[in-house]
């Protein structure tokens, strides 16, 4: 048995005599992520539909505005698109929609070309780059531990 006391050996001062204990600790790092994970996707969904919605104006006077079209079109168009149902209606809808078109992305691998993903790659690639070159930037919390001076001039 080792003293969990008196021991500098980190596995024995986190894990302690639990053989299991690393399991369990990796179990819940995993669900974290996943469940983080789901928590920044299901606020991603939320927010582009309510926040698309909270923009001013008219979508379908935006889109016939450099022609003249009459109420009847006007009421047409709302339908088709349903903004003449309540919002949370709508919301639903959207939901719907998102489930549909996932699963047949899924279903159909061949609706997924290596056309509709590039620029998504690239923009990837570029947010990266530019993550790293923005973290190379500024100073770590060990770096300011080495030298101090760092985070002063940093501040000024």
């Amino acid at each position: 048995m080792v003293d969990v006391l008196t021991t500098t050996d980190p596995v024995v001062e986190a894990a302690g005599d639990d053989p299991g204990g690393r399991r369990l600790s990796t179990a819940r790092f995993v669900a974290t992520k996943v469940g983080g994970g789901l928590v920044s996707l299901l606020m991603v969904v939320v927010l582009g539909f309510f926040l698309f919605r909270a923009m001013p104006g008219n979508p379908v006077r935006t889109l016939n505005a450099d022609r003249q079209i009459d109420q009847a079109s006007i009421d047409r168009m709302r339908r088709e698109w349903s903004l003449d149902l309540p919002l949370w209606r709508q919301f639903i809808d959207y939901l719907r929609d998102l489930l549909e078109q996932g699963a047949s992305l899924l279903a159909e691998p061949s609706t997924l070309r290596r056309e509709k993903f590039q620029d998504l790659g690239m923009i990837v690639v570029r947010a990266f780059v530019a993550a790293n070159l923005v973290e190379g930037l500024y100073p770590n919390g060990k770096e300011l531990l080495i030298a101090p001076e760092i985070g002063a001039t940093i501040l000024v």
